[in-house]
């Protein structure tokens, strides 16, 4: 029997008040992948008002599921605060609300409502982005073992709509965006080609496949990923590269990994907590910064780098550290040289990692706020002479990543960085 209930939630009111939806996720008993996923579709209101009908909607499946007590996030620091008494409740709209949910929640062993920063409720947002693109009165909920009857995810599409510089600017490949359809196909295993394949699945994560048909994605953020599209939700994986301890890049590793039986390559704090959760201590290869390690038969290494980021986890037990943040550099015979830098600020060292393995590709963070934005992505250029090919990456996922591909390729023409720029479209494969 569950015991324990983590229920994330999100209202969102577009023109507050306005179109407005919730989303609702919970994990039972330390699970890392939702036993419920709720959306719905409420009348025009406040956000204020979506916030708490989220809380209780949460509360209410919480209660259906049986659970003793009760751990309510939200990203709602006034809902909290309200909650826990530290502020009054005065809007006459709110304080039904706010006495339903205080009885609810005493309907527990134990409950309450702890606010955490946007970043750590992605899926309730989401979810709640979906609940105001349904219908009116529609709802949608999603239960673990059963059908999944999720919409299919946005695809992540640039389109420039900057006026072209006076200076010749670097190349820029924007392909057309792939839409995910509500049955999607499965992805065939990758057969063996004579180019690097690269299909960037939103926010910081990346697949690759090589010509030998060896996949490795880096971050394990897909399902959760509300810029994946839905066919890549469990791509082909041999190798799951983890750059740091964040929800948005190792939520679903664990999923990911009993799809794939794929072996997870991270720092050892990383490696130590999966295989305490269950996973196979043969499909977990520990590393630290400035090791190596061979791959494929030999055919492939892997390669820590610095990262200048913090690393933690949200998890049911609490917020656990989890080690350093790193970038990994990827070498074989048959592949370019890449560097794939996660979330990072520009640092000095890049130049030594430049020195030593001379990358060629260069996946960088341009979103700006918990990464390098456009005018940082393009002076670590300077650091980094030997790369000739640059992908963008870790933007548009959320409102407060503002850092865009238009204005990367502006400040890489403003400081005479001769690179080529690929855009790529969220799903899309392409090649260098």
């Amino acid at each position: 029997m569950a015991k324990h209930a983590l229920v994330h939630t999100d209202g969102a009111s577009k023109g507050n008040p306005g179109r407005a939806g919730i989303g609702v996720a919970v994990y039972i008993d330390n699970e890392l992948v939702p036993a419920v996923k709720f959306a719905e579709r409420l009348p025009d209101c406040t956000n204020n008002v979506a916030e708490y009908t989220a809380l209780l909607r949460g509360l209410d499946i919480a209660a259906g599921l049986g659970v003793e007590t009760v751990e309510v996030r939200t990203d709602s620091e006034l809902m909290a605060k309200q909650i826990a008494g530290s502020y009054s409740v005065k809007a006459p709209d709110l304080i039904p609300l706010y006495n339903a949910a205080r009885q609810k929640l005493r309907g527990f062993r134990s409950g309450k409502v702890t606010h955490v920063r946007r970043g750590f409720n992605a899926v309730a947002d989401e979810l709640a982005n979906v609940g105001v693109s349904l219908g009116p009165g529609q709802s949608k909920r999603i239960d673990a073992d059963g059908p999944n009857t999720e919409p299919p995810a946005h695809p992540v599409h640039i389109t420039t709509t900057e006026p072209a510089p006076a200076a010749t600017p670097p190349a820029v490949t924007e392909p057309s965006p792939v839409v995910a359809t509500a049955k999607p196909a499965p992805i065939a295993p990758a057969t063996v080609n004579s180019e690097t394949t690269f299909t960037w699945l939103g926010h910081g994560t990346l697949h690759i496949t090589t010509p030998g048909g060896v996949n490795i994605l880096f971050d394990a953020f897909t399902e959760s990923n509300p810029a994946c599209p839905q066919t890549w939700h469990t791509p082909p994986i041999d190798y799951l590269c983890i750059t740091h301890g964040h929800n948005d890049h190792m939520q679903d590793t664990k999923m990911l990994q009993e799809h794939s039986s794929c072996t997870i390559i991270a720092i050892a704090e990383i490696t130590d907590y999966y295989g305490n959760l269950g996973v196979s201590w043969d499909k977990l290869e520990a590393m630290n910064r400035g090791g190596t390690i061979k791959i494929a038969g030999g055919a492939l290494s892997v390669t820590m780098v610095t990262a200048v980021h913090s690393s933690t986890f949200e998890t049911p037990a609490g917020t656990l550290p989890m080690g350093e943040a790193a970038g990994f550099i990827l070498r074989g015979a048959d592949i370019p040289t890449i560097y794939f830098a996660g979330d990072t600020n520009v640092f000095g060292d890049m130049k030594i990692i430049n020195d030593l393995y001379e990358p060629e590709i260069a996946f960088l963070p341009i979103g700006d706020r918990f990464t390098m934005g456009p005018r940082e992505a393009a002076y670590a250029l300077g650091f980094l002479p030997s790369v000739t090919t640059v992908i963008p990456m870790h933007y548009a996922t959320f409102s407060a990543l503002t850092g865009t591909p238009g204005a990367f390729r502006q400040e890489c023409t403003d400081q005479e960085r001769d690179v080529r720029i690929i855009v790529p479209s969220a799903g899309e494969p392409f090649t260098v």
